[in-house]
């Protein structure tokens, strides 16, 4: 049996990641033993109102349920080291969240991401954020940064490898991917860094990019967006702007 800290506003039962394990949280951090519930391993799975609900009681965040623009909601994956659901990690957490609208490869052409900064697993999944960036975010000093509901985070675009992970010699999860051609997918990242974790959405390309010429990468950060990204990219940044942090940094 594992112990782990969680906070909540709630002071009530939450079922935690939708897998069916409930614990007593109170209105300050607590320590709750957990043990394995009910596990759910389809990737992809839609969600209900409640089941995101409680999701959203363990990354502190409120993502959209009823937007017609995004679609339902789908859990992705669940990993944590706690043996809540099939997805073990090493350590820390991390819940990917897609929704209908953004389907694609893996976990989807975009998704929101949440994850602890010590997250691991064997396969070597790539984090988005880190202290580092929580430090440089409170004191300003990130590039292009951005506000959402009073949180400071930064916006990035960055090419995710599609090469073999170099710990397992195994091919990555996008190596099959049509953008991975060129041994790389050009994301764009928002990523709002807490003190112990990140939330992150993320928008896979559909097309090629194998260079970020000074013309591109300025309208990219302009707004403007090539035709064939611009309905994922547009889809991407309302989801962004419908976040809510019931936690500020």
């Amino acid at each position: 049996m594992k112990k782990i800290i969680i906070a909540s506003a709630l002071g009530a039962m939450v079922l935690l990641a939708g897998c069916g394990v409930k614990s007593d949280v109170s209105s300050t951090a607590t320590t709750a033993t957990k043990t394995p519930g009910t596990n759910y391993c389809k990737s992809g799975r839609q969600l209900s109102q409640v089941q995101l609900e409680d999701l959203q009681h363990v990354m502190e965040v409120n993502l959209p349920l009823n937007s017609k623009d995004l679609g339902s909601p789908l859990l992705m994956i669940d990993w944590n080291k706690y043996g809540l659901t099939c997805w073990r990690a090493d350590e820390g957490w991390k819940m990917v969240i897609g929704f209908a609208n953004l389907v694609g490869p893996g976990w989807g052409r975009g998704f929101f991401e949440y994850s602890t900064y010590n997250f691991s697993d064997s396969d070597g999944h790539e984090t988005f954020g880190n202290s580092h960036d929580y430090k440089d975010v409170i004191q300003g000093k990130k590039a292009h940064p951005i506000e959402v509901d009073g949180v400071k985070g930064f916006v990035q675009y960055y090419w995710s490898t599609c090469q073999p992970n170099p710990l397992t010699n195994q091919p990555a999860d996008r190596s099959g991917e049509p953008e991975c051609l060129n041994g790389n997918v050009l994301e764009k990242r928002i990523v709002f860094p807490f003190f112990d974790h990140y939330d992150a959405v993320v928008y896979r390309f559909v097309g090629n990019y194998p260079t970020l010429d000074d013309k591109l990468i300025n309208d990219l950060y302009a707004g403007k967006y090539p035709a064939e990204e611009k309905t994922g990219l547009e889809l991407t940044d309302k989801l962004v702007q419908s976040l809510n942090f019931p936690v500020k940094q």
